[in-house]
């Protein structure tokens, strides 16, 4: 996660609280402050990870991005740097069955 990225979780958690120990300061209810914790954001990750089959367009999908690599690998696929970019190939496509 690079520097930039946990300054604004800071910054954006720290004015959420902020701003509710100002509301329950105001109207006198120290039980408002709880509430911040449900606003407050954190660094996970919300959706999965994927890989998608550059030859037939399979997915393959896990939780995080260490699982998928041992999943995909598990399955057979082959990962191809092509200049810049990587490819991935589902078993089917490196047989020749899919569009490769």
């Amino acid at each position: 996660m690079s520097k930039s990225a946990w300054t604004a979780w800071a910054v954006k958690n720290s004015v959420v609280m902020l701003c509710f120990a100002a509301l329950a300061i105001h109207f006198n209810h120290w039980w408002i402050v709880l509430f911040a914790a449900f606003f407050m954001s954190s660094l996970e990750r919300k959706s999965p990870a994927s890989r998608v089959c550059d030859g037939c367009g399979k997915t393959i999908y896990s939780l995080d991005w260490d699982a998928i690599d041992e999943k995909t690998e598990r399955a057979g696929w082959i990962r191809r740097k092509n200049g810049d970019k990587w490819e991935d190939y589902c078993p089917d496509c490196q047989r020749g069955n899919g569009h490769v």
